[in-house]
């Protein structure tokens, strides 16, 4: 079969022209990516820095905290989900990771130092999250915290071996209960 060029244009006519490059960022319906997916956001969201690298829901099933440990602020995020998800309470730090844990009562948290070698606690009470002194490894029993090592704050309660990882590389940190210290 031989074509035309009155046939070639009327083919060239009938098929529609693609639409002019799209560049990654919000859309319409959601956010498209730069590898050419679209993502498109279901249920309700709250606005945390860069990286949320753990989300720990509490036992009341209305708040949750959010650990974030971007390139921006390293952020420990108390999020009130009845409602519109708002942040209720927030406190920063310099350097953190993954590692994110609390004790039974939900009034102690504890996150990773991430490299500076640090375990960040933090006193949970009334929907406000307080900053205690951190934990360092290498801790005797009955040494109150802060200074050269520590678990925190004295008689505080820890939860069953919580392992909180140092960095990409260094060793495990991991809250021991029985001796009360944070140790490799």
């Amino acid at each position: 079969m031989r074509f035309t060029p009155v046939a070639v244009l009327l083919i060239a006519v009938a098929v529609p022209a693609r639409d002019r490059p799209k560049f990654a960022g919000p859309t319409e319906t959601g956010f498209l990516l730069p590898n050419g997916w679209h993502l498109t956001p279901v249920g309700r969201h709250a606005v945390t820095t860069d990286l949320p690298l753990n989300i720990l829901p509490l036992k009341d099933g209305k708040h949750a905290l959010v650990a974030t440990s971007g390139y921006n602020r390293h952020e420990l995020l108390l999020i009130d989900l009845t409602g519109e998800p708002k942040v209720i309470s927030s406190d920063t730090v310099r350097q953190s990771w993954y590692g994110l844990a609390v004790d039974t009562a939900e009034a102690t948290v504890w996150w990773s130092g991430g490299g500076a070698m640090r375990l960040h606690t933090f006193g949970l009470k009334d929907g406000k999250l307080a900053p205690h002194e951190p934990a360092r490894p290498g801790a005797e029993e009955g040494d109150p915290g802060g200074q050269e090592g520590g678990q925190g704050r004295p008689g505080q309660t820890v939860p069953e071996r919580p392992v909180l990882r140092r960095g990409s590389q260094g060793p495990l940190l991991v809250v021991d209960q029985h001796r009360r210290v944070v140790g490799h």
